[in-house]
């Protein structure tokens, strides 16, 4: 006859890997769509910024968050040598336009 602990141990290893299980799954999920959402369209158009924002301004976003808060906002700080660069400053997330 097994123990007690022996088949709470074998419980917990079981539900252990169904949570990994479960975390795979929805990980996998997250990403399908997240690329189905994200996928460029034909319809879209590559452009520069500079093609389509004249004379951007600083000071039009609330600061930088340090953590993951919403949806990027990008900043013109964010520019560095004509490419976007995410990781500059406190932040990659970005709140709401300021009043």
């Amino acid at each position: 006859m097994r123990s007690r602990g022996f088949v709470v141990q074998q419980l917990v290893a079981e539900a252990q890997s169904m949570r990994r299980e479960a975390e795979d799954e929805v990980n996998a999920l997250l990403l399908s769509a997240y690329h189905q959402a994200f996928q460029p369209k034909e319809y879209w158009k590559v452009a520069k910024v500079r093609d389509f924002c004249k004379n951007p301004q600083y000071g039009y976003t609330q600061s930088a968050k340090s953590e993951p808060v919403g949806p990027k906002f990008l900043r013109i700080t964010d520019i560095q040598d004509g490419k976007v660069d995410w990781e500059i400053g406190a932040s990659q997330t970005r709140l709401r336009l300021m009043n």
